[in-house]
């Protein structure tokens, strides 16, 4: 009597890896898409808190560039894209790099009373969320 596996048995085996392969694989390119663009999000909320909270230090004022407040990001804040890569960056039109959030002051009747954060996506496409003094606009 002899041992082993016959061909048939072989080919079912790797007919079946196949088919979990090809079922698995999409599944985890989407859970780890969604995972950098949660991590995007948390990092554009934790910009938003440094920049309010430099407002209440600055008596009312907000940042007119990102170099303003580069020295208080946490050191654990990252690209969820771009292993290495920039975090914040002032507005650029069109944008450049995905995982970057983009700053930008607005001055309404010289008052420096408003601002726009926003993400950059994969494909360097915006984030569809916004956000703004006091409020997130979807």
């Amino acid at each position: 009597m002899k041992k082993g596996f016959t061909l048939i048995e072989l080919m079912i085996v790797i007919v079946i890896i196949g088919i979990l392969t090809a079922i698995a694989i999409p599944n985890f390119i989407r859970l780890t898409d969604r995972a950098r663009k949660a991590s995007l999000i948390g990092n554009m909320h934790t910009i938003q808190v440094i920049v309010e909270d430099y407002c209440v230090q600055k008596e009312g004022k907000y940042p007119k560039h990102v170099s303003e407040i580069d020295s208080l990001l946490p050191q654990n804040i990252k690209n969820p894209f771009i292993p290495g890569g920039p975090v914040l960056q002032d507005y650029v039109d069109p944008p450049t790099t995905p995982g970057v959030v983009q700053y930008l002051y607005k001055d309404s009747a010289g008052v420096g009373d408003w601002y726009e954060i926003s993400g950059i996506y994969k494909d360097s496409m915006p984030i569809d969320l916004t956000l703004h003094p006091g409020k997130a606009i979807f």
